[in-house]
């Protein structure tokens, strides 16, 4: 199918794949409660969309994360495919996720309780672990090699998540996750993110990190799903290669005009970014073509 003028059949389906009930597993939410199937441990991140918990599961000592929603703030069902009721936006989405085959590049959710109050989602917990932008800071930056590894496990993911018709809609470097053992990516928090809609979404409603926000979303009516996550990914890899972004502000993301680049930055990695970071949509790569491009040809 063409989305803002890029034929992506391979990356973008309109409409995800029919799916049966038994392929959305823990639809219902869990009855019993949480503090009898769980150990809360302290908190490892808040947001605007709510916090995140480690917690033990009682039954095995397995480690999860357990985000916790209130329900204020958090109001919109949708209805996916492949289920007969409504459910909540973000749970919904982490079901269709959870179709086969499943991404070991993307946060899974084992289950879910719903309260008078809150929701709260059973999340898997990769550990040791800490957000990229964390990451990037510990490791004084990161070589053209670790950077290439991390990228391949990004678009994968995002591939993925596209494949399986949801729109991730806030990819930067504190929503993905890096384990610091063995290298391994996650790309987490789905509380911004919609259903693949071919028919665009409306810019004023734009939710994500201005930082990585393409400027289609700043100036134009509409945005789309894989041209905004590639320029997402384009601002990603700048990030990881230099330690800094390469647009100071909303008016250097309208011009395109690119801050510049370590010098030991390769042409390979500079003109993929590049492409990312095309201020046309249509004319950004799809994540096969990134996949391709001769710097991930260069891998050793």
């Amino acid at each position: 199918m063409t989305i803002y003028g890029q034929n992506v059949p391979d990356t973008n389906p309109a409409v995800p794949e029919p799916a049966s009930v038994q392929d959305l597993p823990n639809c219902e939410p869990t009855k019993e409660s949480l503090y009898s199937l769980y150990e809360l441990q302290g908190v490892l991140g808040r947001g605007s969309f709510g916090t995140v918990y480690k917690a033990i599961r009682k039954t095995d000592g397995r480690q999860f994360a357990i985000k916790r929603l209130c329900k204020w703030n958090n109001t919109r069902s949708i209805q996916i495919p492949g289920y007969s009721k409504p459910l909540p936006r973000e749970v919904a989405l982490m079901l269709m996720l959870r179709r086969p085959p499943v991404s070991p590049y993307v946060i899974q959710m084992y289950e879910w309780f719903d309260r008078r109050l809150v929701m709260l989602l059973v999340l898997e917990f990769p550990h040791p672990c800490m957000v990229l932008r964390k990451f990037i800071s510990a490791s004084s930056g990161l070589t053209e090699s670790i950077a290439r590894g991390l990228m391949r496990q990004l678009v994968l993911a995002v591939q993925h998540c596209i494949n399986h018709g949801v729109f991730h809609n806030d990819i930067h470097a504190d929503n993905i996750l890096v384990n610091t053992r063995t290298l391994g990516l996650k790309l987490i928090d789905f509380g911004a993110a919609h259903l693949v809609n071919s028919a665009g979404y409306d810019s004023w409603k734009y939710l994500g990190a201005v930082e990585f926000c393409p400027p289609e979303a700043l100036s134009a009516p509409k945005y789309y799903a894989v041209p905004t996550n590639v320029w997402s990914l384009g601002v990603v890899l700048y990030l990881m290669v230099n330690r800094w972004l390469p647009f100071s502000n909303a008016m250097q993301t309208l011009e395109g005009s690119i801050n510049s680049f370590k010098s030991t930055v390769s042409t390979e990695c500079r003109d993929l970014i590049g492409r990312c970071l095309n201020r046309i949509p249509e004319k950004r790569p799809t994540f096969n073509q990134i996949l391709r491009h001769q710097w991930f040809q260069n891998e050793s």
